[in-house]
């Protein structure tokens, strides 16, 4: 049986970017919520006189997370402001999900554009933003 002491904790794990594709320069999503890594496979399916045959399409993964907005962050963390101009932007960058381990004992890393970026603020709440990340490709799992 596993050792539970060995498990992975969730709040150790961090979620950076790096703008720069050729020599990555990985930046902390500041004051990080949450984040967490979806995938999902189309599957073809053709139904035959032998009965229904199935076959599974490429993976397709999406990473999804959400902050706290930060009016100072340090010079390695990535602001709200920050990923909001790199969602206006369109353009690709790189990710990483990582336990703060090394080598890490999680990891999850590619390349990939924002979908989607949502902030609310509500009244009795901090200033949050919610965002989506279309990955491009597969994932290296290795650090």
């Amino acid at each position: 049986m596993a050792d539970a002491a060995l498990n992975i904790d969730g709040k150790q794990v961090l979620l950076s970017i790096s703008t720069n594709t050729e020599t990555p320069d990985y930046k902390t999503v500041v004051c990080s919520v949450d984040n967490g890594l979806s995938g999902s496979r189309d599957v073809n399916s053709v139904s035959t006189k032998c009965g229904t045959v199935k076959a599974g399409g490429s993976p397709n993964y999406t990473v999804t997370g959400s902050l706290a907005a930060n009016s100072a962050p340090e010079s390695d963390e990535m602001s709200a402001d920050a990923l909001l101009a790199l969602f206006e932007s369109g353009d690709d960058f790189l990710f990483k999900m990582a336990h703060i381990t090394t080598p890490a004992d999680y990891y999850r890393a590619g390349t990939g554009f924002f979908s989607s970026y949502n902030e609310t603020a509500n009244d009795t709440d901090l200033v949050r933003a919610d965002f989506t990340i279309e990955v491009k490709g597969g994932l290296d799992l290795t650090p």
